[in-house]
């Protein structure tokens, strides 16, 4: 009886160090996170008519960390930083 007991207290300490484990590797977020960072990454992809995305994120403690690579042919459009920062700020209004 005492062997249950004690089992069942440590599993959640032991679920607490994977979690912990994750963010020291700096893993993805939960699934719906990533999920909804990919939803507007790919929007803005298809809205600005870039060639590929290219999506990192990372999350450490209570921080996210997004890096978003947005792949342009030249030829087409050549963005100014005025055009990359409206770019980016549409995707944190999201």
């Amino acid at each position: 009886m005492v062997m249950l007991v004690s089992g069942y207290f440590v599993k959640v300490p032991l679920l607490s160090i994977k979690e912990q484990l994750k963010e020291v590797l700096e893993m993805a977020p939960e699934e719906g996170i990533q999920t909804e960072i990919e939803k507007t990454s790919s929007h803005i992809k298809e809205k600005y008519g870039f060639d590929e995305s290219i999506l990192r994120v990372s999350k450490v403690g209570s921080k996210l960390f997004i890096e978003v690579d947005f792949i342009v042919d030249t030829h087409k459009w050549e963005p100014s930083i005025k055009d990359q920062d409206r770019i980016r700020e549409e995707f944190f209004e999201r």
